[in-house]
């Protein structure tokens, strides 16, 4: 497949945007995807994730952005998924949660994010598509 395909083909899933280790994991080379930002088929948004020029920025987007950046197994969480699943009328606030030791680095300073010791798969679930804690574990939080 080729790397504009590819890439289209994730970040039409989510919201415009891709991370390197997914493009890297569906077989694209460090190479294709460097001459895909020279070209500027990719803009970086954080280190390793990037937005398909053209794609509005979003909240929905930004939310996206933060949980591919914070790596696999984190989920937006707290107020940001209260408001994801419409509980919650909060502020445009971007809340993630990771997995125990890992840390997201590098993010604006106006985003939230929690570690857990125990995040189970159980916990989480996505809303339009951006990985999210449950109701369930979004009331607890």
């Amino acid at each position: 497949m080729h790397i504009t395909e590819l890439i289209n083909k994730l970040a039409s899933a989510q919201h415009g945007l891709v991370a390197h280790r997914q493009l890297v994991g569906a077989g694209a080379t460090a190479r294709q995807i460097e001459r895909a930002i020279e070209r500027g088929s990719l803009l970086a948004v954080y280190r390793g994730v990037y937005r398909v020029p053209g794609v509005p920025e979003t909240w929905e987007g930004k939310l996206m952005a933060t949980v591919l950046f914070s790596g696999p197994g984190s989920a937006v969480s707290h107020r940001a998924a209260a408001r994801l699943h419409g509980i919650l009328r909060a502020e445009l606030i971007i809340e993630v949660c990771t997995p125990r030791r890992r840390r997201a680095r590098s993010l604006p300073d106006a985003t939230i994010v929690h570690t857990s010791i125990v995040l189970p798969r159980s916990d989480l679930t996505r809303v339009r598509g951006i990985p999210c804690s449950t109701v369930e574990r979004t009331l607890v939080d």
